[in-house]
């Protein structure tokens, strides 16, 4: 009998111990430790600031800077579009991002698309590429100056607005046998 009090005694040590553990775990860390947190923001703490960056690139993000060419992409369905790319920090995903390609010029804008992404983690970064930009009218950009701006909302309402200004590239050669309506470099 004397054995199974001293068992019953452990048991209960160790059921105690895994309580206490468990409730002083719950409150390791703070909310400032998670991304996207709100945590500071009505009691004087530190808040992290959204970031957002645009860029370029089909499969990673690629910052841009004035001076940049960006390639004009003539698509496999006959399309013509500029890669867009972007990153961000403290933002929550799901995001839906709303991008315009357009000549700073002018003011005139070439494109707009919307896309809802839902961003890969990148170290400290998330990161979305490959949204396309289409261009109507490839001629319109070729060898200008092309801003590409992009409004993201995240899951929470929260939205910032970034722009990236680089040069569009030349207008491809056309294909062997081209699409009808497609333009191309040295096309009629």
């Amino acid at each position: 009998m004397l054995w199974q009090v001293s068992v019953m005694r452990r048991a209960l040590s160790h059921a105690a111990f895994g309580l206490f553990a468990v409730a002083m775990l719950s409150g390791c860390g703070s909310a400032e430790d998670r991304p996207g947190s709100d945590a500071g923001a009505n009691d004087g703490g530190p808040v992290a600031t959204p970031v957002l960056e645009v860029g370029t690139g089909k499969d990673n993000f690629v910052t841009l800077r004035e001076t940049d060419t960006i390639e004009i992409i003539h698509g496999p369905q006959g399309g013509w579009h500029l890669w867009g790319a972007l990153r961000t920090k403290g933002l929550t995903p799901p995001l839906t991002v709303d991008y315009a390609i357009s000549l700073p010029e002018t003011q005139t804008e070439l494109s707009r698309t919307v896309y809802d992404v839902d961003p890969l983690a990148v170290g400290s970064w998330s990161i979305w590429a490959g949204l396309i930009g289409y261009l109507p009218d490839p001629s319109l950009a070729a060898e200008k100056a092309v801003l590409l701006t992009m409004q993201v909302t995240d899951a929470n309402g929260v939205s910032l607005r970034s722009s990236a200004r680089a040069v569009a590239g030349p207008l491809p050669s056309c294909p062997t046998e081209p699409m009808p309506g497609n333009t191309c470099a040295g096309s009629p």
